[in-house]
């Protein structure tokens, strides 16, 4: 989880006084503080132990990863998976497929 400097207040967390690395999406490995917050939100209520970041995207104070907060069921999903597109992919290819076999059958009945 990763909480973002410039949303927080310094009383409104826990400096634990570690660092830990990160890897962002680029690769790039970053050291970042931890820092501990208290997390009430429809999703889940806890204290957390999260990364401390200068700044996440605008309107985003908190990265929650999916596997914390996830006794309920998320409605809306905004990612994609590579697994995800490739699984999409074989269906497509398939109906593709099937659909070209459908038109050669018939094309041999005339």
């Amino acid at each position: 989880m990763l909480v973002s400097s410039s949303i927080v207040q310094d009383y409104e967390i826990t400096f634990m006084g570690e660092k830990c690395l990160i890897c962002g999406i680029t690769g790039d490995v970053t050291a970042v503080l931890l820092v501990e917050v208290n997390v009430n939100s429809a999703l889940c209520s806890s204290i957390f132990l999260c990364g401390l970041v200068n700044m996440l995207p605008e309107g985003i104070a908190l990265l929650v990863g999916n596997d914390l907060c996830s006794d309920e069921c998320i409605a809306d999903v905004n990612v994609v998976t590579r697994s995800m597109t490739a699984a999409q992919s074989a269906i497509v290819d398939k109906s593709s497929a099937q659909n070209s076999d459908d038109q050669n059958v018939l094309a041999e009945d005339f």
